[in-house]
């Protein structure tokens, strides 16, 4: 994710060097957070349509169409 959105001269030395990316990311979350909602804006919808999805499935298989428990 910093390579994404921080700016850097040199990946060698400011991000990989001694785990640089750590201590970037650590130190510009915030920042990089807020570069990431402009891009990825629908992830967190996505992840919200997914759990309702899995609520519909759940409340199907749960559901008795064919009215089976009566036999």
């Amino acid at each position: 994710m910093v390579t994404l959105y921080l700016p850097f001269k040199n990946e060698a030395v400011e991000i990989l060097d001694r785990n640089g990316f750590l201590r970037m990311y650590d130190e510009r979350e915030a920042e990089i957070m807020t570069k990431r909602k402009e891009f990825e804006s629908s992830i967190f919808d996505i992840a919200k349509i997914l759990d309702e999805l899995k609520k519909i499935c759940e409340d199907f298989d749960n559901d008795d169409p064919l009215d089976t428990s009566n036999s």
